[in-house]
């Protein structure tokens, strides 16, 4: 049991003030985003237009990814850097850079390129993440 004795008057000052208000935040931030969840608009027309407006440079994690098991992680990335900035640069998809690199067509077929750029079969860690939170929940709740 904590007593008058056992801490100096300083520490308690400080989380009368301090503790409350972050619980108020926090119940706050939570309250909203639970109606923000259950409010949610999702226009799937919208979305799917905005994956594609950048032609294909979101993607390139994905790219960096696959092109990284056959050529190593260095080589990689400074394939689709240089590739990223041209098409980003030049204002073209960047497949088309990609298929003029001698390096990837080498190894790479066109439907392995598309495979890569195309944002509707890629999740990237979101999957490992989700599992590993609903492990966590699993075992809190025992």
């Amino acid at each position: 049991m904590v007593s008058e004795n056992e801490r100096d008057w300083g520490c308690f000052i400080s989380e009368w003030e301090g503790l409350p208000r972050a619980f108020v935040l926090m119940a706050t931030a939570l309250e909203k985003a639970r109606y923000i969840l259950e409010n949610l608009i999702v226009y799937e027309d919208h979305m799917k237009k905005n994956l594609f407006l950048q032609k294909g440079l979101m993607m390139s994690e994905c790219v960096m990814m696959h092109l990284a098991r056959k050529l190593g992680r260095l080589t990689a990335h400074h394939i689709v850097y240089d590739a990223c900035m041209e098409a980003y640069e030049k204002e073209i998809p960047l497949k088309d850079v990609l298929m003029k690199t001698k390096v990837v067509t080498d190894d790479f077929t066109e439907e392995e390129i598309d495979t890569m750029l195309n944002p509707e079969q890629y999740l990237g860690l979101a999957p490992i993440f989700c599992d590993r939170v609903l492990e966590a929940y699993k075992e809190y709740m025992g």
